[in-house]
């Protein structure tokens, strides 16, 4: 710049030296001209002259001019630039989004925020269209119309507003809007400003706690206040912050006189006094406000009185550890009044059963689902003869080791345990013998709750022994011929289908043999019904003495006496019967020599004997078969009357 000004100066004042030379050259120009120019010189030359030089001058004095002004132009488009520069640099630096949008919606301008929150490079965003580019195309046709509208000034500007807008992502930022009108000298619209905040993460962050707000309206209304607990919420200063009305209707109390309140004068005033125990309520509850580091549970019983019933209340406390109340405690009472009554009827129950138990004529042994002893009673270690120390180790495994000791098969016993113990549903009876001769009766069944929960098992033992021996007795009694000791008609007529049955299955013969005493009835007669019972005693004891263990001998009438032979043709049987008269041949010659009966007597007794055989697969009935034999017995019965009177 200092040279163009020096270069300018150069120009005028290279003009007077050119004119000066002009007229020296000419001669026209001598000191003598300088002092007495008026006369040397003509005015019109003198004219022309002084016109160069001023020219030349003016010359001079415009490119001065021009100079300066170019100067002073070229430092305010510097300076402009330098604050448009400035402007930008405050727009980058602002936190907010900044955006300006011509008529033609056209991005003019936008600063970093707005790049960064949009995930643009500036030039990306320069000159687009912001509605295409950045308005999701759900609302896009009605901001359109809202910002035509609003460049042709037809509508008031809305100068907070908020609306979304998509990143480069193809993500969805809610921005919140203040809005500026930008119009020229002539105050025509140009365009508009936009300063945005992001508000995303606030708006959800809103949403949240609105959600939030109303989960905590709900838990306290809905939930809390509705639950059958009741809820005391004590601060760090055990002031109370909130109750429920469970809590009202258990202590009779009013949410609205305690809130703000001190629990601890309220507990002396007001509470301690519906306890049945105040003291010992008052007592425990204030321990755990003196230290309050621990959960505290006890049980504690309301009495009835002014607005609000007796009833069982279980109170549990722990201190707040953290949050808005953290420093104070939470105490829950629940009513248990259902649970102290069932208990009270559960302990009669258990008293009536452990009553019943002990009374009972049997042992009873009662085991969880793990094995462990739950109950037993005195009888069932009598019975067993187990130490008290087996017993209190409350193992099964172990008393069942001591048990098994006794018994007279001890592998089935513990299968059938194991296997009940395997399948719970089953029921089991059954008979064990033990070792010492005795008989007991295992009955087992499943223990389940009232939903058919498992528990474990109940076993009942009961000493059948004298029962055994009655029943064995009474059985013998009722098949058995009182006088002989052989089965009788009874048992024969439960027995024979099944023998019939076994022969039909197996392709057996069965051989009947019916026997008959001669002359009974003139023994009785003319000796008396002793001997005729001695004579049917002595028949029996030679049946059974000559018999095999399969053959079954029955009294089947007064005088006659039935063999069932079971695999035994009819050669095998009529064998048979040679064995049976021979054995009572030996009986009357035994009788003989010890007195009891005379020769003579010896004599006329006999033993007539018939036999009769079935064939298994006929259709002969049983009925038919003795029938043969009976009608073969007295075929040898007449056979002897007539050897007996040719002889």
């Amino acid at each position: 710049m200092q040279l163009r000004r020096i270069a300018y100066y150069f120009i005028a004042l290279f003009g007077l030296a050119v004119n000066l030379v002009s007229l020296i050259v000419a001669g026209e120009f001598t000191p003598s001209v300088i002092l007495h120019y008026r006369s040397e010189f003509s005015p019109f030359v003198i004219a022309v002259r002084l016109t160069v030089i001023f020219l030349f001058a003016l010359v001079g004095y415009l490119l001065l001019r021009y100079d300066r002004l170019l100067t002073a132009h070229k430092q305010a488009a510097e300076q402009l630039v330098r604050e448009k520069e400035r402007a930008q640099n405050y727009l980058d630096i602002a936190g907010t989004m900044i955006a300006v949008v011509d008529p033609d919606e056209k991005i003019t301008l936008i600063n970093q925020r707005g790049c960064e929150l949009l995930g643009y490079h500036q030039e990306e965003l320069m000159g687009k269209n912001w509605f295409d580019t950045l308005v999701p195309e759900a609302i896009r046709g009605e901001v359109r119309a809202v910002f035509g509208k609003l460049m042709a000034g037809d509508v008031a500007l809305a100068e907070h507003y908020e609306n979304p807008l998509i990143t480069k992502d193809n993500q969805q930022r809610l921005i919140e809007f203040h809005n500026t009108i930008l119009t020229d000298s002539d105050g025509q619209i140009v365009g508009t400003l936009f300063s945005g905040n992001d508000i995303t993460e606030q708006k959800q962050a809103e949403e949240a706690l609105r959600e939030s707000e109303e989960r905590y309206r709900s838990l306290t209304n809905d939930v809390l206040d509705s639950s059958g607990v009741g809820i005391f919420i004590l601060d760090a200063d055990f002031k109370v912050v909130w109750i429920n009305r469970a809590l009202e209707r258990y202590f009779g109390l009013d949410r609205d006189q305690i809130i703000g309140k001190d629990k601890r004068k309220l507990v002396r005033e007001n509470i301690k006094s519906i306890f049945e125990d105040p003291d010992r309520f008052a007592r425990t509850v204030f321990a755990t406000y003196n230290d309050n580091t621990y959960v505290e549970n006890f049980e504690c019983h309301v009495l009835a009185g002014d607005g609000r019933e007796e009833r069982w209340l279980e109170h549990w406390s722990q201190p707040i550890r953290s949050g808005l109340y953290a420093g104070g405690r939470i105490e829950h009472y629940t009513d248990i009044t259902d649970r102290k009554q069932a208990e009270e009827q559960l302990s009669l129950q258990k008293a009536l059963l452990e009553a019943q138990a002990e009374a009972s004529i049997d042992g009873i042994l009662v085991v969880d689902q793990d094995g462990q002893i739950i109950s037993y009673n005195e009888r069932f270690v009598e019975m067993w003869h187990i130490p008290q120390e087996v017993m209190d180790s409350e193992s099964d495994e172990i008393v069942l080791q001591y048990v098994r000791d006794q018994l007279a098969d001890p592998d089935e016993f513990m299968a059938r345990v194991q296997y009940l113990y395997e399948y719970k549903d089953e029921t089991s009876r059954d008979e064990i013998t033990l070792l010492d001769g005795r008989t007991f009766d295992r009955y087992s069944a499943p223990v389940r709750g009232p939903a058919g929960e498992y528990f474990g098992r109940v076993w009942y033992f009961r000493d059948m022994s004298e029962s055994r021996r009655l029943w064995d007795e009474l059985n013998h009694q009722l098949v058995r011929d009182p006088l002989t000791g052989v089965y009788n008609r009874r048992y024969f007529n439960e027995t024979i289908l099944q023998e019939i049955k076994r022969a039909d299955r197996y392709g057996h013969h069965v051989s009947f043999i019916m026997g008959d005493i001669d002359d009974l009835k003139a023994v009785n007669d003319n000796c008396g019904h002793l001997v005729g019972d001695q004579i049917l005693q002595g028949t029996a004891h030679a049946l059974q003495q000559a018999s095999r263990a399969a053959d079954i001998v029955i009294r089947y009438g007064g005088d006659e006496f039935l063999v069932i032979m079971p695999e035994t043709n009819a050669d095998q049987a009529r064998a048979a019967v040679e064995r049976f008269q021979q054995a009572f041949s030996e009986w009357l010659d035994q009788q003989v020599q010890a007195g009891t009966i005379s020769p003579d007597l010896a004599s006329s007794v006999g033993l007539s004997m018939g036999v009769a055989c079935y064939e298994p697969g006929t259709d002969v009935a049983v009925e038919e078969v003795l029938a043969q034999a009976d009608a073969a017995m007295y075929r040898a019965k007449r056979a002897k009357r007539t050897q007996r009177a040719t002889a």
